[in-house]
């Protein structure tokens, strides 16, 4: 806040390109100049009652505020419009934070305001933006305040001493030096005490004369010869005369005149032939008191010349500044002209040669990657068709593997009616047999028992025989399509069972040869399924690929045609592509002779802007010591008062002499 705290109108000026922040005639765009003299580039500022060190940027021409919008100044950047708004909350509200000689402003979201640079659309615009979201330096979000007027019913009597608006490290304005170099000269004339500027002016300059006649003080001897005759009676008393017409003349002059016009020695010779002849003891006391009011004198002389040379070196710096700042604005300025003249034209050129590139690159790999997609493709498709002939071997034996298939599970068909049969026959005589040997037991227990185990055996190959009954229509593809194969095989079981407890363990051979038939089925119809499958989608692949094949001839002709009509063949698209290489490599060479040319022309500004710099420095410095020798020229000013007082006391302890 102290850059703003002297300030009732000030100027933003950028840290790095030496541009103003400019309110638009407009009532709504911000953005920047050059021209310093134009009145949109004042503004003033207000204090955010409750909140500390936060203010409000106002024109001193639209009288609207400066605001950080949410509206983005790009599609896709991530930097947001500033813009004039009247009073819309804490989007006019701004935190100045101080950074060396530079002050950075802040948004109520975070981000600073920020001067950009560059080729349009950025050039002399204005943004906010969140630190880290941009590539180039930071000083592009920093600024100087240059004060255009100051507030003197906001400052205090310390402010009104000159402590100077700090010059930037980079270039300031001229016209605020001066208002400053007047703000030197009214300090110092506050600062007195109580002595009027016409008064400090006469004794400024009655010092430096002063200064001159004191150097030849010492050469002037008075040279008194004593008369050997025998009047040194007559001698003495018109010598007394002389001391005290001597002396009535001084007393009519002030101590400081008399030591200007380097009558001191007249006095001190005055008052001792005085005393001496009045015999009077204040002799001594008389001359030390004026050997101290002489000293004070000097002292005090020499420190309000030394002042009035500081002041004066001030001075002379700051013009100095102002002339090299003029000067660097305008040498600036020019070569800026300069160099967009030279520069954005080959820069345009550029971009237009690299997009121009860039489409004739993208349709030359367009048409070749179509090529070769279609190569690919053809080269797949060869190898397809090459195996087209094993595959289609491989789909007739598997038809024939099914058929044969089909066929053996007729004859099981056939053939089970004989098995259950035997089955059954075997399942009657196991009853009779059961029941004979029933009637002979006499244990009636395991007869039951025995009884009960052949029934729930009975159940089992009845529901074996419906099974098959079942199946016996359906063809055997249909069985294993619909998961049937399981229940087949396990009726086979249950009748090889059956057989087995019948026969007490011999099995008959038509069971058996069924169960290894029905098995050896299952797996060549499960193969046979499996290359069919392998076969269908092998084609259906290959009908894809033709497909994709068609589309991308159909394509590559079109764009062959578009080629055609546009630039004759491709090897004219590969010539124009060589040819805006050329076109562009000179085009980089020009640019870069410009860059180089302006480089070495910025060596002059650099130099320039350094020795700016310095002198800034060194103004820097002797501002802070600006304090010192205004209480060191007060207190020179004191002493001579109080000099000239013990003058008028001596002056009256003269009736004693």
């Amino acid at each position: 806040m102290e850059f703003f705290q002297r300030a009732k109108v000030f100027r933003l000026k950028t840290s790095n390109q030496s541009k103003y922040l400019i309110a638009d005639q407009d009532e709504d765009t911000v953005k920047q100049t050059r021209d310093s003299s134009s009145t949109y580039t004042r503004w003033s500022f207000e204090l955010v009652e409750g909140k500390t060190n936060v203010i409000r940027i106002r024109s001193c021409n639209s009288w609207k505020y400066l605001a950080a919008s949410e509206e983005p100044f790009l599609l896709g950047m991530t930097g947001k419009r500033v813009a004039q708004r009247p009073w819309l909350g804490a989007t006019v509200e701004w935190e100045p934070i101080k950074e060396g000689p530079y002050i950075k402003l802040r948004s109520h979201t975070g981000t600073f305001l920020r001067s950009n640079k560059g080729l349009p659309p950025w050039r002399n615009t204005i943004t906010h933006d969140l630190p880290g979201h941009w590539t180039a330096s930071e000083n592009m979000i920093l600024w100087i305040v240059d004060i255009v007027e100051i507030d003197h019913k906001s400052t205090n009597g310390d402010s009104k001493s000159f402590k100077g608006n700090a010059v930037p490290s980079r270039l300031s304005n001229a016209v605020d030096h001066k208002s400053f170099s007047s703000c030197s000269t009214l300090s110092i004339e506050d600062d007195g005490p109580s002595t009027n500027s016409a008064s400090s002016l006469e004794h400024s300059i009655s010092f430096s004369n002063l200064r001159s006649m004191l150097d030849g003080l010492d050469d002037k001897v008075y040279v008194v010869t004593e008369r050997t005759t025998s009047d040194t009676g007559r001698v003495l008393k018109s010598e007394i005369h002389m001391a005290k017409q001597s002396l009535k003349e001084l007393t009519d002059m002030d101590y400081h005149g008399i030591l200007s016009l380097g009558l001191y020695k007249e006095l001190e010779k005055a008052i001792s032939k005085l005393s001496a002849d009045n015999k009077t003891s204040r002799q001594e006391t008389l001359q030390e008191q004026l050997k101290t009011m002489k000293n004070d004198h000097n002292l005090a002389t020499q420190d309000l010349v030394d002042y009035a040379t500081f002041d004066s070196k001030i001075l002379e710096i700051k013009a100095e500044v102002d002339k090299d700042v003029a000067k660097a604005c305008v040498l600036e300025a020019t070569l800026d002209k300069w160099f967009s003249d030279e520069y954005v034209n080959p820069r345009a050129n550029k971009e237009e040669l690299l997009m121009e590139l860039e489409e004739t690159e993208s349709s030359i790999k367009a048409v070749e990657v179509l090529r070769s997609r279609i190569a690919k493709k053809n080269e797949r498709l060869e190898e397809m068709e090459a195996k087209e002939e094993s595959w289609q071997a491989r789909q007739l034996e598997a038809e024939r593997k099914l058929e044969r298939v089909e066929k053996e599970w007729v004859k099981i068909k056939s053939l089970s009616y004989t098995a259950i049969f035997l089955g059954l026959c075997w399942s009657q005589h196991s009853a009779r047999v059961s029941s004979i040997n029933g009637a002979k037991s006499s244990i009636v227990s395991e007869y039951s028992v025995q009884s009960a185990f052949e029934d729930v055996q009975t159940l089992e190959v009845k529901r074996a025989k419906q099974t098959f009954e079942q199946l016996k229509n359906a063809e055997f593809c249909t069985i294993l399509s619909l998961g049937q194969d399981k229940k087949l095989e396990k009726a086979v079981d249950v009748l090889i069972a059956d057989a087995k407890s019948i026969g007490r363990g011999k099995i008959p051979s038509k069971l058996v040869n069924i169960q290894e038939q029905l098995k050896s089925m299952k797996n060549d119809h499960e193969l046979a399924s499996q290359i069919l499958v392998e076969h269908s989608t092998f084609s259906t692949k290959r009908l894809e690929i033709r497909d994709e094949l068609k589309k991308d001839a159909a394509k590559a002709r079109e764009l062959q045609d578009l080629e055609v009509n546009v630039n004759n063949t491709i090897v004219d698209a590969r010539a124009k592509r060589e040819e805006l290489l050329k076109q562009l490599e000179e085009t980089e060479n020009a640019i870069k002779k410009v860059e180089k040319a302006r480089s070495d022309s910025m060596v002059e500004v650099e130099e320039l802007i350094s020795r700016i710099e310095q002198k800034s420095e060194g103004l820097k410095e002797m501002e802070s010591k600006e304090k010192s020798w205004r209480v060191r020229k007060n207190e020179a000013e004191r002493l001579l008062e109080r000099v000239e007082k013990d003058w008028g006391k001596v002056k009256n302890s003269f009736s004693d002499v």
